[in-house]
């Protein structure tokens, strides 16, 4: 079924919030599971590599207080901060994903970028209060 634009993030942020890890086969959370690791291994892996090490220096200057964690770094800054140097600290050896027909790697942006916001808010899955998540 084709959905308009407006509807396909819709779509994709319903399937998110209402999913429910317990009910994917097992195939599934493993995968779900190896490609988090695959990414978050990836940054922590290029958190001290100069480029990364320049780029959080020149912009420090300009981040606003410690809102979510800098991978590899003891200590924190603001989400758009920390998003771009945590991305950026991922793809630094290109070791993570690759979608093969776009040759792109989305996860480190994505992760990065979902990963700071759930540590400023803390994010309810599959609408239930008792399964709450937090990565801080």
């Amino acid at each position: 079924m084709a959905f308009a634009p407006e509807q396909i993030t819709a779509r994709l942020a319903e399937f998110a919030v209402d999913s429910n890890a317990a009910d994917w086969p097992d195939a599934v959370r493993l995968e779900a599971s190896r490609s988090f690791f695959n990414v978050f291994g990836c940054a922590i892996g290029g958190a001290r590599h100069e480029m990364v090490d320049i780029a959080d220096t020149t912009l420090g200057a300009f981040a606003g207080p410690g809102q979510a964690t800098l991978f590899g770094r003891g200590r924190k800054a603001d989400i758009l901060h920390t998003t771009l140097i945590n991305g950026l600290a991922s793809s630094i050896y290109s070791f993570d994903d690759t979608h093969e027909v776009a040759v792109v790697h989305p996860s480190g942006p994505i992760a990065a970028a979902v990963l700071a916001l759930a540590e400023l808010r803390p994010v309810l899955w599959g609408r239930s209060a008792d399964r709450l998540c937090s990565w801080g």
